[in-house]
């Protein structure tokens, strides 16, 4: 496994004006990985998360594509070249009113969730067209065990990530940081619009 996936701390930056082009980067500004989106918009419509190395795609770290789990409509499995299935995220729509998801592990058991802290933050997030910026806590039941952040840059947002609070190292980073992107992902579509 790269040595970056131990980390507790990283900030996931858009390439340019794009939505889906990222860099992940340590907390100090190094380029720890460099992440491709490619959707395709005939049916079947198909989603392909790709981590690499570099921006010149020397080395490929993970994929993640699209795959079915129980109550994720929108769901990814994630694949590691060397270990294989490593579980996957998935949109969770249980709540009209909160960006939500799911991290599962490779048993297809919920590993944690992705919620926004409160409906009402959520709720003017989405008033102001992103001008308040989101927050979403990583939660094994009822437990903070990461966050996501929204950081206003010049031009758009950046996504803090930071794992900290999850001690017992519960959450595979390496799912944890396909579910960051999708969110990246999301944000910058929503800016997007």
């Amino acid at each position: 496994m790269h040595p970056a996936f131990q980390q507790n701390s990283f900030v996931i930056k858009r390439k340019g004006l794009s939505t889906s082009k990222f860099r992940v980067c340590s907390s100090k500004g190094d380029l720890l990985f460099y992440v491709e989106e490619k959707i395709q918009w005939k049916s079947p419509f198909d989603t392909t998360i790709t981590f690499f190395s570099d921006e010149d795609k020397t080395q490929q770290f993970l994929v993640a594509t699209n795959g079915k789990h129980k109550g994720c409509p929108t769901y990814l499995e994630v694949t590691d070249p060397v270990d294989g299935l490593i579980g996957g995220v998935g949109g969770d729509w249980t709540n009209w009113f909160e960006d939500a998801w799911q991290v599962v592990g490779p048993d297809g058991q919920t590993a944690c969730t992705l919620r926004e802290p409160s409906t009402a933050r959520a709720f003017l997030h989405d008033l102001t067209d992103g001008l308040i910026s989101q927050k979403i806590h990583f939660m094994d039941g009822d437990q903070v065990i990461g966050e996501l952040r929204q950081k206003s840059v010049m031009i758009g947002h950046q996504l803090l990530v930071n794992l900290d609070q999850d001690v017992s190292g519960k959450l595979d980073r390496r799912r944890a940081l396909v579910a960051a992107v999708v969110v990246a992902s999301h944000q910058a579509t929503t800016e997007a619009d």
